[in-house]
């Protein structure tokens, strides 16, 4: 390739997350910065943002640059340098090869972005509700994720509030492909290879679920394809490439029946996994033991709590009582408890705290996380 044809300029692709928490928003960016010859690049990123050196497996932090590096530093190995400024980070990469790429990972609280902001409730047998979308920004292949499931919602304008009501569906089964219930969801071919910014939003919803394996609480997520991290608001939009995913930690609301009754059918959209080698999706539990917790909030009263699945596994299931200070086997002569004798294994949180044991260690490949349900009402 002449030196007239070929590419001059750095690719610089990325992904952005906007987590949205009760303390805000976070700006979580993977960006990949590669030279297409040899030579040198400089990137400044504003002093807003902390920077992370990543390998090219977007983990294992290698440096972190932060607001206590003020001096020049340099990575002689990687052919990176950093220096700390009054306005922010500027990196020089020093390349040697055609090609090769330097990956980073920015994180900046309080982005430019508006709210999502949702009212979601489990009334009989379907997810109902709203999503209103105040980010300023389309939100394209909306979707819930409770559960394991995926449910599309579909485009969300900015401005715009979205009527929500689904079917909720069963227990996710051990032979759920979870690509093909994503490319349903965002509306890509269920076969053949997606492309371009569909493989973008597949990829990305993918590494999300990832990412969130040790929990399973319900989100909303979306795509926000116009908004562009601050770092390269200075930086032509030919030269950028990527994709801005928005999610939301939510809570479902269960309607209370003619007594003020709350079922709950599935809790684990409540689980949190303390300890434990678990495949949250598919509930397989590859560890001889496992301890989770579900988080009621403080104004549920329980009131019945249910095996409501226990198909599989070889294992007991023990709760801890908050009075005695140790876990005790449960569901040993039936599969619901209920009365006054409930109340001992929630604390003042209303959180329920679960050990699943092997009954035979190593027996089997794996377990199956049992299925719970819960009766209540609302303080």
């Amino acid at each position: 390739v002449s030196a007239e044809t070929r590419h001059q300029i750095p690719f610089l692709n990325y992904a952005t997350y906007i987590k949205y928490t009760d303390n805000g928003a976070l700006e979580d960016t993977y960006y990949s910065v590669t030279l297409p010859d040899k030579g040198k690049f400089i990137h400044h990123v504003p002093q807003d943002y902390d920077i992370h050196m990543i390998n090219n497996n977007y983990s294992n932090s290698m440096i972190i640059l932060n607001s206590y590096y003020v001096e020049s530093q340099t990575n002689n190995n990687s052919g990176l340098a950093y220096n700390k400024t009054d306005s922010g980070t500027d990196i020089k990469i020093h390349n040697d090869s055609a090609f090769s790429a330097r990956y980073f990972n920015t994180q900046k609280d309080d982005p430019e972005i508006g709210a999502l902001e949702e009212s979601v409730t489990y009334k009989d047998g379907n997810y109902v509700g709203t999503i209103s979308n105040q980010t300023g920004y389309d939100i394209s292949n909306a979707c819930l994720i409770i559960s394991g499931q995926i449910y599309a919602i579909g485009n969300i304008p900015d401005g715009v509030t979205a009527d929500v009501n689904v079917s909720a569906k069963g227990v996710v089964s051990q032979d759920y492909d979870i690509e093909r219930a994503i490319r349903s969801a965002l509306n890509i071919p269920l076969d053949g290879a997606a492309d371009g910014m569909e493989r973008v939003q597949l990829n990305m919803l993918l590494q999300f679920i990832n990412d969130n394996s040790y929990d399973n609480y319900a989100y909303v997520i979306g795509f926000a394809d116009q908004y562009r991290t601050q770092m390269f608001s200075d930086t032509p939009m030919t030269e950028v490439n990527g994709m801005t995913m928005v999610q939301k930690q939510i809570r479902i609301g269960y309607e209370s029946d003619s007594s003020g009754r709350i079922y709950i059918p599935d809790i684990t959209q409540m689980m949190h996994v303390d300890s434990g080698d678990i495949y949250i999706l598919t509930r397989e539990i590859y560890s001889n033991e496992l301890d989770i917790s579900f988080d009621f909030k403080n104004t549920f009263l329980p009131e019945t709590l249910t095996l409501t699945d226990s198909s599989e596994g070889a294992y007991t299931i023990s709760a801890y009582n908050y009075t005695t200070m140790t876990y005790e086997n449960i569901f040993t002569d039936s599969s619901k408890l209920s009365g006054e004798g409930l109340g001992v294994y929630f604390d003042d949180n209303k959180i329920l705290k679960l050990k699943i044991t092997c009954s035979i260690p190593n027996s089997v490949d794996f377990s199956i996380l049992p299925a719970f349900s819960m009766t209540g009402r609302m303080e």
